[in-house]
């Protein structure tokens, strides 16, 4: 290292004589450092081959006339140079750091130089500016974030904080550009400011968005009359006076019209008033008797009679149940004429099953075979009045087994009719 001193000094002397060359200065071709190998590649130009050639790295700024030991990174001089003279992986960034130096400037010189040259830029006034290089390799600036909260909505009202929760778009800005959108799990709220969410990334709050709480209206309908009484001429009267009101939890009110809702009156005595097919009220009515024709009825009627042919006659109390199904909707007898009418609701697949017992005497009776007539359609405020086949009324069927004379009863006339037809065919 002396030596390298003792050279830097002496050159620095020579240096020092003159600012102008006296000769054909050599110059730079370039001078490239790499940062990562921390070493220096020079190339000059303009030596005349078997003369010296001197190369010198000192700190950035240092003052070449008054050099010491810890401003010089790095010197060489070669005794015979070539022309195109050159310095390749010179080391440089131990050196510089061991005497704290972050930047450098490069010079050249030689026996034909009588003044140093440094690798640099004309300022336009005839003087070569040092040209700094920057030595330690420069420290990636750190990227840092930022966040933002939105909702996914156009609006910031919710039904609830829950619902405005679930809204959260949580965005990571990068300082370098980039964008991340962050999923629930990624972070947490607080909720504790009224209006307020408080985003928190590992525990830190981040970001911050305001919301309002708007209470979704409810609504509840009442159903009324028009009228003071709620009893009417027809159903379709009391329809006609129906009131819908709907009522909201805001306190507003409105009056539907009749295109708002629907009615079912299956259940006699009953509106029931549907919106978008829901039921959300019923009133009850009645309908009046208003003397004059007896309002039309929907019913199953029919006469039942015993015997086909001949002169058949009313099967008096006969037993008339009318089924939908495995559940039995009326119940009636015969009358002394044998007529028979039970009310019954509109609907279709109803059955009518007659059974007939006929009492001849106070120790004699006939059973009839139970007639069924099935598949029967009554309408609303319409009667259906049925009848068995090919007749025009309902046939009680015929007799059970054992009148054997024809009388239409069971009893010991039968039993002599019986031994009469078999006395003497018996062998």
């Amino acid at each position: 290292m002396k030596n390298i001193f003792t050279r830097a000094l002496a050159l620095t002397l020579v240096f020092a004589l003159c600012a102008v060359s006296a000769f054909a200065a050599p110059d730079f071709t370039s001078v490239e450092y790499d940062k990562t190998a921390g070493t220096l590649d020079i190339v000059t130009e303009g030596y005349t081959a078997g003369k010296s050639a001197t190369v010198l790295v000192v700190k950035d700024g240092a003052d070449l006339a008054n050099l010491s030991n810890t401003d010089i990174v790095y010197i060489d001089q070669i005794d015979n140079a070539v022309a195109a003279q050159s310095y390749t992986d010179i080391p440089i960034a131990e050196r510089a750091e061991a005497i704290g130096a972050d930047a450098i400037n490069v010079y050249i010189g030689g026996s034909e130089v009588t003044a140093a040259i440094p690798y640099g830029v004309d300022d336009g006034e005839g003087n070569i500016v040092p040209t700094v290089i920057a030595v330690a390799e420069e420290e990636p600036t750190p990227v840092t974030y930022t966040y933002t909260a939105t909702f996914n909505t156009a609006s910031s009202e919710f039904a609830s904080v829950d619902a405005a929760i679930a809204a959260l778009v949580v965005t990571k800005n990068g300082s370098d550009g980039s964008t991340a959108t962050l999923t629930a799990a990624d972070y947490t709220t607080d909720t504790t400011v009224a209006n307020t969410i408080k985003v928190l990334v590992a525990g830190a709050e981040v970001a911050s968005v305001a919301y309002t709480i708007v209470v979704p209206v409810t609504y509840t309908y009442t159903v009324a009359f028009n009228t003071a009484s709620s009893e009417f001429a027809s159903v379709d009267a009391a329809i006609a006076a129906l009131v819908v009101t709907k009522n909201g939890s805001d306190g507003s009110t409105a009056t539907l019209t009749a295109a708002d809702y629907t009615t079912d009156t299956a259940t006699a005595g009953t509106i029931k008033v549907l919106v978008a097919g829901a039921e959300v009220g019923s009133v009850t009515y009645t309908i009046a008797d208003v003397g004059g024709d007896e309002p039309a009825k929907t019913a199953i009627a029919g006469t039942v009679k015993r015997l086909k042919s001949g002169n058949p006659d009313a099967a008096k109390g006969a037993t008339i149940l009318i089924t939908k199904g495995t559940t039995v909707v009326g119940v009636a007898y015969a009358g002394d004429d044998g007529s028979f009418e039970i009310e019954v609701p509109a609907d279709t697949g109803y059955r009518a099953i007659i059974n007939f017992i006929r009492f001849t005497s106070s120790n004699t009776y006939a059973t009839y075979v139970p007639q069924v007539i099935k598949d029967i359609t009554v309408t609303e405020g319409a009667t259906t009045t049925i009848k068995s086949t090919g007749l025009d009324y309902v046939y009680c069927g015929d007799v059970l087994a054992g009148d054997l004379d024809g009388d239409g009863d069971v009893d010991g006339d039968d039993y002599g009719t019986l031994a009469g037809n078999w006395t003497g065919k018996i062998n």
